[in-house]
């Protein structure tokens, strides 16, 4: 759950949500939570700046408005997307927040952008954005964790500028209209190249969402008990469980 840090914190939220009066009453800030906490939010990912978190709102409402961004949460995707692009919530952590999984490196983006399927790909983001946002409103969560998947990232995957250019754009989405959505991000799996794919998305990232992420390599004594102390075996993906006998070896209580 998502709490109030300060007291000038809550005063900075209640100022907000004076200042934005002339347009709450007609439009939601967003459908899925409530609003001291959608202010809270922007609050933070504009460290408190109050005139930079309305404007970051406003500018988010009228994204919505715009894209009629509610409506993508019953989108069909074609099949050449489903078939392509998963992620899917594995449960719940140790704290109830939903946990996420998205085995990025193995969406066939690239493909698909020379396939002509760029828009499509936009409206998946959008699509997985509010999905995102209704896997927190029915937990009451406010949070989510998420576990990026990076195995099979391949060069040839990221050496695409046009495909890197969608990414940031989602990205970018992400970041202005969704802000502190995530408690935590894990990302296992990464191989080298991955640093090389971060530099292009790291200006879009906040000091406060880079402290929240944790990169792990191919080690899974490594990273396994990480995402062990932030939930229950039951969450961790199930592709990942396999042959992690040296958990019951060093703690058989992980498992």
């Amino acid at each position: 759950m998502i709490q109030f840090e300060t007291d000038e914190e809550r005063k900075l939220v209640d100022e907000l949500q004076t200042r934005l009066q002339d347009i709450t009453g007609n439009v939601k800030i967003n459908y899925y939570e409530p609003q001291d906490i959608i202010c809270l939010r922007f609050l933070r990912a504009r460290d408190n700046n109050i005139d930079k978190a309305e404007d970051m709102i406003r500018r988010s409402i009228k994204w919505r408005t715009d894209k009629n961004i509610e409506s993508y949460l019953n989108w069909k995707a074609p099949k050449v997307i489903s078939e392509s692009m998963h992620f899917r919530c594995t449960g719940m952590d140790n704290e109830g927040r939903p946990v996420i999984y998205l085995p990025i490196a193995k969406w066939k983006g690239r493909e698909l952008v020379e396939l002509g399927h760029k828009e499509d790909l936009i409206k998946f983001a959008y699509f997985m954005f509010e999905s995102l946002a209704n896997y927190v409103k029915e937990a009451n969560a406010h949070q989510v964790g998420a576990i990026f998947g990076l195995e099979e990232l391949t060069m040839w995957k990221i050496a695409s500028i046009e495909t890197m250019q969608v990414l940031y754009s989602c990205l970018q989405d992400l970041a202005h209209n969704y802000p502190e959505c995530m408690k935590y991000i894990f990302v296992v799996n990464a191989p080298w190249i991955f640093s090389i794919a971060f530099s292009f998305i790291k200006p879009i990232m906040t000091a406060r969402s880079m402290a929240k992420m944790q990169v792990f390599n191919s080690d899974k004594t490594k990273w396994i008990p990480a995402l062990l102390e932030k939930m229950p075996k039951e969450s961790v993906p199930y592709e990942y469980l396999e042959n992690t006998e040296f958990l019951q070896e060093s703690d058989s209580t992980l498992l």
